[in-house]
């Protein structure tokens, strides 16, 4: 099996953990789907690299809860600037999901409730403005592809926030 047929199986494995009313049930096939996710990042670098000489993004932002499980890639070089990310999402989707990890690969980083996620213009300045964008699109992908994100009131003001802020110049 592939990286990408294992790591399929993973996802679809989480969707399954989503359906599942035993919470203990619902427990073991999650942990199932996260050693896939193990296995097929091992097998990933095993793997010849692909012609267009694009790899994985290095960090990816994770958000669980009654919506079920939404991720980004955020092909980001700098630490900071993901952990930037990471925050700035969960405030903007803390209406819809109750937890959020960033990973760095196999490795997480962090992991913790959107509740106390917070989205700051002050911090966001000493990021750098292609991170922003990032997040930005993350945002507008969000609200253009899942319906019940659409109609999201906090995501919507996020978003706003965020393309205000990249519009205006900073001091």
């Amino acid at each position: 099996m592939t990286s990408e047929e294992t790591y399929a199986k993973a996802l679809r494995m989480m969707e399954l953990a989503e359906s599942t009313m035993n919470p203990s049930r619902r427990r073991t096939i999650m942990d199932d789907a996260f050693a896939l996710i193990r296995e097929a990042n091992r097998l990933r670098q095993k793997e010849p690299a692909k012609a267009n000489g694009v790899g994985a993004p290095r960090y990816r932002v994770w958000f669980h809860g009654p919506l079920g499980f939404l991720y980004f890639d955020l092909p980001m070089t700098r630490r900071s600037d993901a952990l930037w990310a990471a925050e700035a999402l969960a405030a903007a989707l803390s209406d819809d999901y109750d937890r959020y990890a960033l990973w760095n690969g196999q490795t997480q980083l962090f992991n913790g409730p959107t509740l106390h996620a917070v989205f700051s213009c002050r911090m966001a300045i000493a990021v750098s403005q292609a991170s922003q964008k990032i997040v930005l699109d993350a945002e507008e992908l969000a609200l253009a592809n899942h319906e019940i994100l659409s109609e999201s009131q906090r995501l919507l003001d996020m978003t706003g926030r965020m393309r205000r802020f990249m519009t205006e110049p900073q001091d």
